[in-house]
């Protein structure tokens, strides 16, 4: 096992980023903890995502978009982002944003070595090729498969994701991908943003979270959804994107209320499905808009670990 992480990652913006809805600063706080209970050493991304990288799932319109603050204020719904000078954007929001698309294009292939690589970044399952949102503003999934696809190193991938809001992201730019080459779960509050019809044309497995879903049938769902996957499909490797806003109280998830020890069961039910069937598998860190969010990512991580 594998932890990938940078300083980078986090976003700091002389306090405007408290804006956000989520910590920006997560990342660190949960280096830290990995640190405290015996993580030794961190794999460190030594440099962000370029642009000829970006370019193999993105256009070069919608990257080229971004040297517009008012451009990058819409997509990260920060309006009064429009009136920051685009370089410090650039060096402030955007860079960290890119160091953990790196990171999450590292962890395939580090995954493939090792079995498993966890990134304390990225999951940014709005963006696509053209366009993003939700402080999603590129396709660090689909980055990672591309590249592992791209060096011949896999044929077929499964992406897992369930964050509490549909992957619309991800779905759009499959189409990107070969047919039949990657395989797509998602489980999501069917209510909430973004409501994407045409992406949802991309999964295989739709999985609806309701409002009051108890840690029981959510468990149910997921682990079935699994065991139909892999009777489906035999992944190369798998990209499990582990949102933490399934949590109650979380101010975005539209009432659902999976408790904090739920979202630790149901990380590590994810995990051992793959490791013990030794299918390499990534996991990285997406939305949670809850003041809990942190410190479940931490304790999840921590039993996954231990596991492990």
């Amino acid at each position: 096992m594998a932890f990938i992480y940078s300083p980078n990652y986090n976003v700091k913006l002389y306090g405007l980023e408290k804006i956000c809805p989520f910590d920006t600063c997560k990342y660190e706080k949960v280096a830290a903890h990995l640190t405290s209970i015996g993580v030794k050493s961190f794999v460190v991304p030594s440099r962000e995502v370029s642009k000829e990288e970006l370019l193999e799932i993105h256009t070069e319109e919608y990257i080229d978009s971004m040297k517009k603050s008012s451009a990058v204020a819409s997509l990260c719904e920060m309006f009064p982002l429009k009136f920051v000078p685009n370089y410090l954007i650039q060096k402030l929001i955007l860079s960290p944003m890119r160091y953990q698309v790196s990171g999450t294009i590292i962890a395939g292939e580090v995954a493939l070595e090792k079995g498993c690589a966890i990134n304390l970044g990225g999951g940014m399952h709005h963006a696509s090729s053209n366009d993003g949102g939700g402080w999603c503003l590129f396709s660090d999934i689909p980055l990672s498969i591309k590249n592992l696809m791209k060096k011949g190193l896999i044929g077929k991938a499964m992406v897992i994701d369930l964050d509490i809001h549909q992957g619309n992201g991800i779905e759009r730019d499959l189409t990107l991908f070969k047919k039949n080459s990657v395989y797509m779960i998602d489980a999501y509050n069917h209510d909430l943003y973004p409501q994407d019809k045409k992406a949802k044309k991309s999964i295989n497995i739709d999985i609806k979270v309701y409002e009051n879903t108890t840690d029981k049938d959510y468990m149910k769902s997921v682990k079935d959804a699994m065991e139909k996957g892999l009777i489906e499909f035999d992944p190369d490797i798998v990209f499990y994107n582990a949102g933490t806003d399934i949590l109650k109280g979380d101010p975005l998830n539209g009432g659902v209320v999976i408790s904090p020890q739920g979202v630790i069961e149901r990380d590590m039910l994810v995990m051992s499905t793959f490791m013990t069937r030794k299918i390499p598998i990534v996991m990285v860190v997406s939305g949670g808009y809850s003041n809990k969010s942190v410190q479940v990512i931490s304790e999840s991580l921590e039993q996954i670990y231990k596991l492990f």
